[in-house]
């Protein structure tokens, strides 16, 4: 089973950024809204696994204490198999300071908005239903 780790970025201003994946057909949903995130390599931790995706997808260094954990899903992913889906949230991020280097660029999600008829990738849409239910 892959372990995989995610990070909702929730700015300053209380709208969560998500990542507009690349549209290449080679990928994992490719041209979806999904979390900022990958899986983990070797024995990393998921909290590791997430600390360094962020600091690759958007040059932001975080520490442990900077991720809230949210929920774990188990899924299965088209040509992948089982995966273990941890997903955390990073509050008051400023989204000025972030350099997006993976995807096509980011999505702006603020309270009003209806996900519904988004196209998110499946642990994105969960992650969502489940924070936006709790706020």
């Amino acid at each position: 089973m892959q372990i995989y780790a995610g990070s909702l970025l929730k700015t300053t201003d209380n709208k969560l950024l998500l990542q507009r994946r690349d549209d290449k057909p080679n990928i994992v949903n490719p041209g979806m809204i999904a979390i900022f995130g990958g899986t983990a390599k070797g024995n990393e931790t998921p909290i590791d696994c997430a600390k360094r995706e962020i600091a690759e997808e958007v040059s932001l260094l975080i520490s442990k204490k900077d991720l809230k954990p949210l929920n774990i899903y188990h899924t299965i992913v088209p040509n992948i198999g089982e995966v273990e889906s941890h997903i955390f949230l990073i509050e008051d991020i400023k989204q000025s300071g972030l350099h997006l280097k993976e995807g096509r660029g980011m999505f702006i999600l603020d309270s009003n908005q209806d996900i519904t008829m988004l196209n998110l990738t499946p642990v994105c849409r969960l992650a969502l239903t489940d924070y936006l239910g709790r706020s």
